[in-house]
């Protein structure tokens, strides 16, 4: 029975010697393929010719009030148009261009646009959704217009106002229009 043990003991002892370890994989090996994720993600240019972006929905606004319309975005193309780098919060898409018009006399041409563009925070990281139109297809979206509480409620005004893409690959712009508030 002395002997049992010692075999016993001496095959652990072995079994401990001969360095059986199990190793953990390194995250960033799979085999022999290396997976390295780029710095930054890239995108490319995608062409607007058959979409169009308009207002939708009412323009008469209520001053002191926050001011938000309708935008729909229109493929009028043959093709599907994916953009894959869409936001899934609708203002991160958008940058407003606005300006007031005067009461007494024609709007000066000349005269300058201020732009509204929400500030997409670092963290949490926002979060994309590609957007993908099918032809004659349609996507609403909201956008808000700041300016419109910086009223005084009941105040009556007027402003030309026009809403272009804030992405770096896929650029479009409304024709102006005019808000009115009441």
């Amino acid at each position: 029975m002395k002997l049992d043990g010692v075999i016993i003991g001496a095959a652990l002892a072995a079994l401990l010697a001969s360095g059986c370890v199990s190793e953990a994989p390194d995250e960033d090996q799979v085999g022999h393929v290396s997976m390295k994720r780029p710095a930054s993600v890239t995108y490319e240019q995608i062409d607007s010719g058959d979409m169009k972006l308009e207002p939708v929905g009412e323009l008469r606004l209520t001053a002191g009030t926050p001011g938000v319309i309708g935008i729909q975005l229109t493929n009028h193309g043959i093709k599907d148009v994916q953009i894959p780098e869409w936001y899934m919060v609708d203002q991160y898409n958008f940058a407003v261009y606005y300006r007031r018009l005067p009461d007494d006399r024609p709007v000066d041409p000349a005269a300058p646009y201020q732009c509204y563009r929400v500030k997409i925070p670092f963290k949490p990281r926002p979060v994309h959704s590609e957007l993908q139109l099918k032809p004659h297809n349609r996507a609403l979206m909201t956008v808000a217009l700041p300016f419109i509480s910086e009223l005084a409620p009941g105040e009556k005004a007027e402003f030309q106002v026009y809403v272009a893409t804030a992405l770096m690959t896929f650029k479009i712009q409304t024709a102006p229009f005019t808000v009115m508030t009441q």
